[in-house]
């Protein structure tokens, strides 16, 4: 059995922000995982990751790193943004004037999606980075949180959210999900946990930065567990959608467990 309860913490400005927990019933200290949601938000899809977790043994607290916007960035709202995205030629989507031109004929609600998870990736990051490192603190705090005993995983823009909390907050053991590498990308050397990192081999767009991420980890002596799954597709973990791929995401998921099993436990 688990307890599920929605809670909130105060982000990085004192801003109240939202967060779904999902922990084991019962008395007693357990290891604490940060599930970081995908570009979509706070979904059923990522509730239920926390509550897999729980029923592992782990306290698990997804947040809603939307919270201050949450009315403008739905799902809905994402999908028609990214659509028009998306129709952008992978070669022009980092040039400001091709982005403002797509984004000036999109609706009001699509539009300001765009604005803000698109033209304004960065620093959406780093607010979101900020307000991760005050999650952290606030799980840590309960009193069924085995102290110090802090892991994270995430997917897709999650997954680099993950990799780049690891290089500024002491976690004890992260798994990325087909994540971003951290940026800058020397500072791998700030890891101190443990990282494992789960890709797909269909996702050229991640995985071209691998061979850079990998030499990071060699020059600064630090451990690295990866595994790219032959023939699956970016998001391969979501059940929810068409990239979906059962061997890969019950594979990865046996994975996850074991190294957190070996590093939280």
């Amino acid at each position: 059995m688990t307890i599920d309860e929605y809670v909130k913490f105060r982000g990085y400005d004192g801003a109240g922000m939202d967060a779904f927990v999902s922990r084991p019933d019962g008395s007693g200290k357990h290891p604490a995982v940060i599930v970081i949601h995908e570009i979509w938000g706070l979904e059923n899809q990522i509730r239920g990751v926390a509550r897999r977790l729980a029923s592992e043994g782990y306290a698990a607290i997804a947040p809603h790193l939307y919270s201050r916007q949450k009315e403008i960035l739905t799902p809905e709202n994402i999908e028609k943004a990214m659509g028009k995205i998306m129709s952008i030629p992978p070669e022009k989507r980092g040039n400001r004037d091709e982005m403002q031109a797509v984004i000036a004929g999109m609706e009001e609600g699509p539009g300001k999606v765009a604005e803000i998870i698109f033209a304004g990736r960065s620093s959406l990051e780093e607010e979101m980075i900020k307000d991760l490192i005050e999650c952290r603190k606030f799980i840590e705090s309960q009193d069924y949180v085995d102290d110090g005993k802090i892991g994270a995983t995430g997917f897709c823009m999650g997954g680099g959210l993950t990799f780049q909390l690891a290089t500024v907050s002491d976690i004890r053991a992260s798994v990325v999900f087909y994540g971003s590498s951290p940026s800058p990308l020397e500072s791998v050397k700030n890891i101190t946990g443990k990282v494992m990192g789960l890709y797909a081999g269909e996702d050229s767009r991640i995985n071209s930065g691998l061979p850079d991420l990998l030499a990071q980890f060699v020059e600064n002596r630090k451990e690295f567990d990866m595994k790219i799954y032959e023939g699956a597709m970016h998001a391969f973990f979501n059940e929810t959608r068409q990239s979906y791929n059962r061997e890969a995401a019950d594979d990865a998921w046996n994975r996850t467990l074991a190294f957190f099993g070996k590093h939280l436990r």
